[in-house]
């Protein structure tokens, strides 16, 4: 659909723009102009590839860059560049669908939470502070700030600790 089609450009548009921010912070003195690139640099870096999304409607775990290589990009990523480029071929405007969307939604969020992670490297809190009501890294501690530098810490098993900023 036309919408899904909007949807994915924006989307896609933005995945491209942290794409060259983490590509820059992970290994700047390699090229990052294509998607090859930013595999090149990120395929191998802090397990991204496996890292999985869990979905609040459903509670499913969602790995939207399994199977990504240098010589092959993930599906939604080739519908995105698909409906970019050759939006006018009907062939291409299937593509837009709600699957892609949202496997690009997904990986958006991964590549966010993975850039918050490095800009946010000396702090306990190394996430947005506002959360999303979509998403959640599956396997990653949830961190809460509970004011005046204590912040609450939930690993993924399920303990929980209180802590502060300085220590």
């Amino acid at each position: 659909s036309k919408a899904y089609a909007k949807q994915l450009i924006s989307i896609g548009s933005e995945l491209d723009i942290i794409f060259k921010k983490l590509c820059q912070y992970v290994d700047s003195s390699k090229p990052r102009k294509y998607i090859k690139d930013y595999a090149n640099i990120l395929c191998n870096y802090d397990e991204l590839i496996d890292a999985e999304v869990c979905f609040s409607f459903n509670r499913k775990l969602y790995k939207p860059f399994s199977n990504w290589t240098p010589d092959s990009s993930p599906s939604w990523w080739r519908a995105y560049n698909k409906i970019k480029h050759h939006r006018a071929e009907k062939e291409n405007i299937k593509q837009a669908n709600l699957k892609n969307v949202f496997y690009a939604l997904t990986a958006l969020f991964v590549l966010n939470r993975y850039l918050c992670k490095i800009v946010c490297a000396d702090k306990i809190v190394q996430e947005p502070e506002i959360k999303s009501n979509l998403f959640a890294m599956a396997g990653w501690n949830i961190c809460i700030s509970e004011g005046n530098g204590f912040t609450k810490v939930i690993s993924p098993e399920g303990n929980m600790k209180i802590v502060f900023e300085n220590e």
